[in-house]
Formats: structure tokens, sequence, C-alpha cells
């Protein structure tokens, strides 16, 4: 399918699939050491488990997690600057 359409903003980078306009990735310049992928976008997705959960601080008040995985209220880098969402 050749290379991912790619949406930048002053602070993010945002991937896409160019025939079908799918979300691929995220990187922000707030988070200089990662990368984060949309897992619907891999083929068998369940064969990637999760291991822990990210930037909790930021879910709806109303939700709740129910797998006991780890948390973390944002990244490994830290908090987000403001307005990188």
């Amino acid at each position: 399918m050749g290379a991912p359409a790619v949406y930048r903003s002053p602070a993010v980078r945002r991937s896409f699939c160019r025939a079908r306009g799918s979300p691929l990735s995220y990187k922000s310049d707030g988070y200089r050491n990662e990368i984060y992928l949309v897992i619907g976008a891999f083929d068998g997705p369940e064969r990637l488990p999760r291991t822990a959960r990210g930037h909790v601080a930021q879910k709806i008040s109303w939700f709740e997690f129910a797998d006991g995985l780890p948390r973390s209220a944002a990244s490994a880098a830290g908090p987000a600057p403001a307005g990188d969402l």
C-alpha cells in the first residue's frame, strides 16, 4: 500500500492509511522516545496482548478499567505538554 499519509500540527504527527484513511500512529514532540501505534492496524491484534495502561489520568471520569493491568497516570516520559492532545 505504500507509505502512510501524515498529518502534522505544530507538536504532533499522525499517520493514516492512504487508501482508507484509517489511523495508524501518533508521535508527539512531548514524548520524543515514544510512538503510539493503533492496535487495530495490525493483523491478528490478539497476538499483541496489553501489558500495561498509560495516560489513565486522561480517561473519561466515569470509565473504570477492570483488567488489573499496571497503570501510569501519564507516559514513561511524563505528562504531555499543554495543548498536545
